[in-house]
């Protein structure tokens, strides 16, 4: 199985290639990885302490509905750590 920070990172990617409208929320990635927003939210704050995604909190929203993208650092994290199998993370999430 793959990394969760490398599987949640590379899903961030994809939808933003794909073009997919709007900035996927913390909700969403766990929904879309079968992982529980917990993990989720651990895995995202703590790559946003390393400078990978940022996270845009909204005032009275739950954190679920917080938004996150990738920066820069990321795609270097995410070159770096392919998974041998070349999976992506639709193939070795859900």
């Amino acid at each position: 199985m793959t990394e969760p920070r490398y599987r949640i990172l590379r899903l961030l990617d994809e939808r933003q290639h794909a073009g997919k409208a709007g900035i996927p929320t913390m909700g969403e990635i766990a929904e879309a990885l079968g992982m529980s927003l917990r993990d989720v939210s651990l895995i995202l704050k703590s790559s946003e302490a390393m400078g990978m995604v940022a996270i845009h909190r909204y005032n009275g929203a739950p954190e679920d509905q917080f938004t996150v993208f990738l920066k820069s650092p990321a795609y270097i994290y995410l070159e770096s750590n392919q998974p041998e199998s070349g999976a992506t993370a639709s193939e070795s999430g859900s």
